[in-house]
């Protein structure tokens, strides 16, 4: 939750630096969907990203051959289920079910937490 309590607009590069300051114990990653793959470099500080940080990509869809030119991209083939983070929080602000699209405890976590409400 600490995207809540930064600026906004908030930007990833934001949020990796504050995690980062508040957890210099910890090694931060950056997940994102194939489909941020193409355009990527138009993020805010893409390369500064790039740089500080490893990102690793997963294929969402069945037939995803997710290719990059960049080698600080790592890709990874992961369970196929194509549903994307956008998708999840539409379903849960139109009051549909993503009991299928993510574990039992993720669910919990999310409506014990009220994210996304």
């Amino acid at each position: 939750d600490i995207e809540f309590q930064l600026e906004k607009p908030s930007y990833t590069h934001i949020t990796l630096k504050a995690l980062s300051k508040k957890y210099p114990e910890h090694t931060f990653h950056l997940i994102i969907g194939e489909d941020n793959v193409a355009k990527f470099h138009e993020w805010k500080e893409a390369d500064w990203i790039l740089e500080n940080y490893k990102v690793l990509v997963f294929n969402r869809t069945i037939n995803s051959t997710t290719k990059t030119h960049d080698s600080r991209l790592t890709i990874h083939d992961s369970k196929k289920f194509d549903i994307s983070s956008t998708e999840i929080r539409s379903r849960i602000k139109n009051h549909q079910s993503i009991k299928y699209f993510i574990t039992e405890n993720v669910l919990n976590y999310i409506f014990i937490h009220k994210i996304y409400l």
